[in-house]
Order: C-alpha cells, then structure tokens, then sequence
C-alpha cells in the first residue's frame, strides 16, 4: 500500500525550512507510523548523522530503550481536540551518551480528524533535570536529619481532635513504638504536671488565637513508668478554614530534662554560696550536683593546709568513710594522687592499674572498684592553691569532654566558695584583733583641744604610719597634709556635722605612711560640748582597716567576675533608657552585629540601621505600648548586621522601673534563630518540591491512565449503535472532559513553565491558563527589563501570584484579573495581581492560610506583600521585592 505524505508547495518547503534550520532547538517531521520526512541541522548534530542517514527511516532507534514505551503511548494521545503532547524522555546522542530532551509534539489532521504528521521540537533539558536529581539528593539527607535529631513530631488535627505522636515523641516518654496515647487532646492534657498545665495551654491558646506567631514553652511530661520529664515544645498553625480558625498544628517535643536538672542545680549551689551557707554544705552541694548529672561518678574535695603543705578531706558525701581515710592527709611533693600532681594542673588517669608514679595511691583506691580519676586544682582569684577537685570513675576510660568541663565549672564555684568563706573568716579575725587591740590601747589615740587648737598623737598612731614618736609634730596642718587630697573633703564635713549637728563622727580616709604609700584608716571620734553649745574637745581613734577595704576590693572583684559572665552570655541583651537611647549591650550582642559599643550606646536602634525600613515603625509602636506597662509578646525580627548580613532574633522586652515606679529601663534579651528560620525555609522548599511531584505523578499516573480509559471508551462507542452509542459518546466526553481537569489540577501543583519558562513565561502562562479554564479575562503587562533570575525568588513570585489569582477567582468572582510587572527602581520591582472582583470583607480573625503563605514567601526573599481593597473597584496584591 503506497504510503501518503502531506503535500506542500516548493515555496512553503523552501521558507519552512530556512525557518527551521535558524532555531536552536532541534526540529524534525515525522509521519504516524514514525517515518522521518525532515530533520534541520540541529536534529543531525544532536545525533550526529547525516540527513539523507535519517530521512525516511524510523525515528525510534535514538530514543533510551526504558523510554520506548512511555513515548510512544504519549504520542498516542495526540488528537485534534489535543494536537500538542509534551514529552521528556532519555536519549542516546552521536556521542553514545545518554541526555535528557523534552520534545513538544504538534500533530496535524486532516478535516476528517486523522493524523496526517507530527511536528516535533526538542530541546535539551540535562542540566536541569541533573539539578533537580541533586535537589533530590539534598532532600533525603535533611530528611535524615532531622529523623536522627532526637526531636519528638506531633501532630494535632483540632478539627477532630486527634493528636498524631511520632516514634521518637512515644520513645522520650518510654512508650513503645507502636504504643498510642489515646484521648486526643484529653490524653495529652493527662501527661502534662498540674503546675504546667495553665500557662501551656495559654501559650498555646495565644498562638492559635494569632497572638503569637509560634507556639514554645517548657514543662512537664509524666513518661510511662510514673516519672516526670522536662521538654521543650514547639509548634505552629499549618492550616486555618476561611473564618481563620485554626484546623491543624504541627510541632516538635525535645527533651530538656537534663539541662533543666543541671541549670535547678547550679541555682541552688549559687544561692548557698550567696547566703554564706557553712562551707562544708556548699561544697556537699556541688559534689552532689556534679555525680547526679554524670552516672558512674564519684567526686570530692580536698583543702590545703597552708602550714604544713598537705591535703585533707573536706568533702566526699558519696564515697565512704574508709576510702576518705586512707587516702587523706597527702603531702604536696609526695606523688602520692591525681590530687597531688594536680596542683601544678589538671591531671587525667585514665587507667590506674597502669599508673606508675601513683601506685601507692593506686594501691590504695583500687580496692573500691575505682579505676580511673582526674583532678582540678582549686585556685583563689589570687592564684593561691586553695585545694582539689577530684574525681573517680568505676571504669577504665578517659573522661569525656562534658564531664571535664561540668568538673571545671564545680571547681571555680567551690573555690569561690572556699575563698569567701576565709575572706569572712579573715575579716571576722580581723575585728577580733581590733577589739583586742583597742582594749589594750593598740588602736592609735588623739585628742584635739577645740579651743586652742593643741593636737595629741599617741605614740602608736605615729608607728601605724611608719614614724618614731620623736621623728611626727603633733601638729594640726602636719596631720592634714597626711590626708589624701580626695578625702579631704569629706573629712572636713565630717567634722562639722558632728560639731554642729552632733552626728556620729566615723569617717574612712587615707593617710601617707613615712615610705610615702597610702593606707587606709577609720577614724571614730566624740566631743565634749559646753553647757552653752560650743565644743571644747574631741577624743577619739585611729584604726588600720588596709585589710578590710583589701577584702572589699576582693569582693567588688568578684562582683566584676559576675557581670563579665552576663556580658559574655550567648544571647542577645540590651537596655534603652526612657527615650529609646540604647544605654547598655552586652559584648556578645556587638560580636552578633559587628558594631562597638561607641557606635550603639547613646543611640536608637532605629537610627543605627539594624532594621528595615518598614519594621522600624512598628517597633516603636511597641516600644511605646511597653514604656506605657502594657505587656508586648516576644517578636522576630530580622536585623541586619554591619556587614549587611541578615540575622533573625525573637526579642523579648521587660520593663524596669524607678523607686517611685517611673519607667527606668528597657531590658531586651533575644535569641537567634536565624538557622531555624533557613531550616524553615529548607521545609517550604521541600513541601514545594514534593507538590510538583505529586502534581507530575497526578499528570503521568491518573492522566494516562484516564487517557487510556478514553481510547477504549472510544473503540468501545464506534462498536455500538442506536441508544447505546449516545450513551458510550457522552461517557467518552466526560472521561475527556475528566483528563483535562487532571492535567490543570497538575499544571497548577507543578508549574513546569517557572523551571522552563523563567518568571516572565511562567506569568504569561498564568494569564493563558486563567483565560482558557476559568474563561475569564486575563491581561498581563510586563516590564521586560525586570530580570528575576534566581530560582527559588522566581518560584516564590511565581506562588504569590498564583495564590492571588486563585484567591481572586475562589472568592471575588471577579470580570476581570491583571497580573503586572514593573520596576520601580534600579534595586526594587513590583509585583501586583489585581481582580475588579467583590473585595474582602474586613474581619478582626487573623489572615487566612493563603495570605499567610504569601507573606511568608515574600519574607523569605526580603520581599512585602501588601493587600488593598477598595470597595466595588477590586482587590490588589502587590509585592514588592529587590532586584539584588
């Protein structure tokens, strides 16, 4: 039978095929049963042959052999209701290399409907197809991720009122894997400790009711066994129906029983050694504290004896009393323990059986199942060896890297603790000694005739400054200049008020000793007055307390040892005055955003830089509601650094106030959470990724098996005749009418025209799809100059406008969309989707689901979305995002 071929005059080949051979994609024609008629010169370097190789031969032999059969039932499809089939498959090019192409199939009929040739444009696709492989890569390993993390999923559908718990969530609690916890929400209420269950379900509570942005809050979980458990959960809202109740909440539990356990302890210890709790309780304490947070340890104390060079025991409330003996009382040179060597330093044993320098102490601790120690010094802030800190183990091992630092910080917090008990000790000595002395005259004594103007020194108040009773005139002037220049002033009121006023007379100063240093004393004194009122003599004495103020300056060090603590915490901290001026931030809050304090003390945040333009307002509206005493929630914000970088940290604010309850202080502390927020991101991207799968499995699954079931449809009605065949053509209409609603519904969950397309066809498309399948009116009008070349900015513009559109068609019934694309400046461009549909209603719920996925998405690439709604003239959306 001669074959038939589509006829076309010598003009029309000649333009057809000047056409053809200028695109740079590959083009050639084939006829149904796959024949060959034309391939341009693109087709022949693709697959590196000739034409007259390939003219007239069948196009099959190039196709991956796994593809055969999916592109040939694709071109099955080719109708003249649908005359295009786009298709991307594998094949083998001139090289024998293996290459992703996707070839758009135009069939052309005859009037009659039959096929007479195929028109087919391919392109090659590789590298896309090999980034989206990667991506894939990239997905299963964060994936992994965060099934290894340790974190507990739940899910709770509000609407039904179940509650999914994962594996991981019924594991912490010690449930089995397959073990529920029925009840719903009444079940989980059963787990959490009365004391918590109020301000959970509150926190919760705000955030549902749109309060807050996320839920987080730590409390207490009952496990299996009866026991309590500290977690810390988080959550937030994935769903809200159209009123903005919320329908879904998705979060994660973590297990923060031991920190929580280890932050009770510390507190407690710290509240011992500030009440001046006896020594032996404190250090009890902390050992105590230190073995209940690490299994399998044992630790104690032992103290130096300044007078004869040794360690003695002065804590071990978990070791017994004869292990405490026959290890006491080490001399310091002796090598004789850990404890000894570790004066010098830290010292680690990880094996005593094979310790040789300390055997004799091996020999002697061995017997007690200890097998393994290391030793802390314990230094006084002066350097001085106050002690040890020792530590044993039950096993031959070396100490992990938790356990070293958790018996350093024990360590620090003993010897601050032994240290101020001996600066009590030396200043409770140090006042004993003064009574004594002032008993037996030790003190020096004056006496000043206010009448005269005579002055007696005794001969003990000259010898405190270093003179010989002969070497010092007891005179007046000679005794002021003694005194300190900066004391001279209050001195002198002193004297006054106790003359004029009759005020005790009891005043610290410093005086100049004979080698020309100062040294500070107190001085006590009383007048005798006349009958009339005027002084007539003051007696009184003279005090060294060098080392009391000594002990002062200690204590006022530690106190500096302190606030160096809160200056070098992790978190951010700062505090604004009542105008706003920033008046205190912590160094770890300049390391975070790269200024000094001269360039923020004195300052407004706002006038520093480190926020947005449009945030700047609303953070003065808080401050001001706060400055008011109004309680503001936490807040994230993004804040840039002063290399321009953008960090994202929860705020949270407090306010101090004045004695007469005047605002004083705004404290903020925030944490960052810029690495949540990308794993935030990385989860949307992944959601986004899994849709276009689900919408390619919808088209390529249910579609071709739809179109499949319409081919036999079809068959099946030409075999039929009368009522019968009507009925079989009306099935076939709307099993076709059924594939194409498939095919929209995956175009819409996978939008292959961003990938492909770029942001610019991907809208056009948009403005097509809406006309075609919604038949309404759609324009678009684009500034081509705007050029959006990222992918994941394209994709995330690309959703915003889809969700305005179908936002637009669900619920405004609008006669008219516009979708436009303009540039505002070199560095920002605008977005905006408008609809001449009825307008949103105003409501005081919280946004809907699509307009918080919006937002979201525009936070994401530094984008704003705004919502304006005039009355009968329609709605727009308009984004506006940078073009850097």
């Amino acid at each position: 039978m001669q074959r038939k071929r589509v006829i076309y005059s010598q003009e029309e080949m000649e333009i057809y095929s000047s056409v053809a051979a200028d695109l740079s994609e590959s083009v050639c024609r084939l006829l149904p049963d796959g024949t060959l008629t034309f391939v341009n010169d693109v087709y022949c370097r693709i697959f590196g042959k000739q034409k007259h190789e390939l003219i007239n031969q069948r196009w099959q032999p190039v196709i991956f052999a796994e593809d055969l059969p999916l592109v040939e039932q694709k071109l099955k499809e080719l109708s003249p209701s649908q005359p295009v089939v786009v298709i991307e498959n594998r094949v083998i090019d001139g090289s024998g290399t293996v290459r992703w192409m996707q070839f758009t199939n135009r069939g052309f009929f005859s009037v009659r409907g039959k096929l007479l040739e195929i028109l087919v444009v391919g392109r090659d696709i590789t590298p896309q197809v090999r980034a989206e492989l990667d991506l894939d890569d990239t997905r299963e390993r964060w994936l992994q991720a965060l099934e290894g993390s340790g974190l507990g999923v739940w899910d709770w559908d509000i609407e039904k009122n179940e509650i999914f718990f994962s594996e991981e969530w019924r594991r912490m609690l010690g449930y089995g894997p397959r073990e529920e916890i029925r009840g719903g929400l009444l079940g989980w209420r059963n787990l959490v400790h009365p004391e918590d269950l109020a301000d959970v379900e509150k926190a919760v509570g705000d955030h549902l009711s749109g309060i807050t942005p996320a839920h987080s809050s730590e409390f207490r979980l009952r496990c299996k066994n009866g026991t309590w458990k500290w977690v810390h959960s988080r959550g937030r809202v994935m769903r809200r129906d159209t009123k903005g109740t919320a329908c879904r909440m998705v979060g994660t539990t973590a297990d923060i029983s031991r920190r929580r356990g280890v932050e009770e302890r510390e507190r407690h210890n710290l509240q011992l050694v500030a009440s001046g709790a006896p020594v032996q309780e404190v250090l009890d304490a902390i050992i105590r504290s230190l073995e209940a947070g690490h299994h399998g340890l044992s630790a104690t104390v032992m103290l130096m004896d300044q007078a004869s060079k040794t360690l003695r025991f002065a804590a071990a409330p978990s070791l017994p009393e004869e292990f405490c003996k026959k290890v006491s009382d080490i001399h310091l040179g002796t090598d004789a323990g850990c404890c000894d060597i570790s004066a010098k330093g830290r010292v680690v044993c990880e094996d005593l059986k094979t310790v040789e320098p300390i055997s004799f102490f091996c020999d002697q601790i061995l017997e007690f199942g200890i097998l393994a120690c290391w030793s802390e010094p314990l230094l006084g802030s002066d350097g001085r060896l106050l002690g040890t800190f020792d530590c044993y183990l039950d096993e031959a091992r070396e100490p992990l890297r938790e356990e070293l630092i958790a018996t350093a910080n024990a360590a620090r917090l003993a010897a601050m603790a032994i240290e101020h008990e001996q600066r009590e000790k030396d200043l409770a000595a140090s006042e004993e000694r003064y009574a004594r002395a002032l008993k037996g005259t030790t003190d020096g004594l004056w006496d000043w005739n206010a009448i005269t103007g005579e002055l007696y020194l005794s001969p003990r108040w000259k010898e405190m400054l270093g003179f010989e009773d002969h070497e010092f005139p007891s005179e007046a002037a000679a005794v002021r200049e003694l005194i300190h220049q900066e004391d001279l002033a209050h001195v002198d009121q002193a004297r006054r008020e106790h003359l004029e006023k009759r005020k005790p007379y009891e005043v610290e100063l410093r005086l100049k000793t004979k080698a020309g240093n100062f040294h500070w004393f107190l001085a006590r004194g009383r007048a005798e007055w006349s009958e009339d009122g005027i002084p007539q003599r003051m007696t009184g004495t003279l005090s060294d307390i060098t080392a009391r103020k000594t002990a002062e300056a200690n204590y006022q060090r530690e106190l500096a040892y302190n606030r160096a603590l809160l200056e070098n915490a992790a978190a951010f901290i700062a505090a604004m005055d009542e105008h706003g001026r920033l008046v205190h931030v912590s160094r770890s809050s300049q390391e975070m955003f790269g200024y000094s304090e001269e360039e923020l003390i004195g300052r407004t945040p706002w006038d520093v830089g480190i926020m947005d333009t449009a945030e700047v307002m609303r953070s003065k509206e808080r401050y001001s509601l706060l400055m008011k005493g109004e309680t503001v929630a936490p807040v994230d914000l993004r804040l840039r650094t002063k290399e321009g970088k953008w960090r994202i940290v929860e705020i949270r604010s407090v306010l101090t106030r004045k004695p007469d309850g005047s605002p004083d202080r705004l404290i903020m502390s925030g944490i960052d959470l810029t690495e949540r927020n990308l794993l935030q991101q990385e989860v949307l991207k992944i959601a986004d990724q899994e849709q276009a799968r689900l919408g390619h499995d919808l088209h390529d699954g249910v579609g071709q098996t739809m179109t499949g079931l319409v081919i036999m449809a079809e068959a099946l009605e030409a075999g039929l005749t009368g009522e019968d065949k009507v009925q079989a053509s009306r099935i076939v209409e709307l099993l076709q009418q059924s594939v194409g609603e498939v095919r929209r519904m995956s175009h819409g969950m996978s939008p292959t025209s961003v990938r492909y397309r770029g942001l610019i066809g991907a809208l056009q498309l948009l403005s097509e799809t809406v006309q075609t399948n919604f038949r309404t009116p759609c324009c678009i009008e684009i500034d081509k100059s705007v050029q959006v070349t990222e992918g994941e900015s394209q994709t995330h513009l690309f959703r915003i406008a889809q969700e305005a559109v179908n936002n637009a068609l669900r619920h405004g019934k609008p006669k008219q969309i516009k979708i436009s694309l303009r540039k505002l400046s070199p560095k920002e461009a605008e977005l905006c989707i408008f609809n001449n549909g009825k307008g949103i209603k105003k409501s005081s719920q919280p946004a809907g689901i699509g307009l918080r996925v919006m937002s979201y998405r525009a936070e994401i690439i530094r984008a704003t979305v705004d919502i304006l709604n005039q009355p009968r003239k329609g709605v727009s959306v308009v984004c506006r995002f940078p073009l850097d």
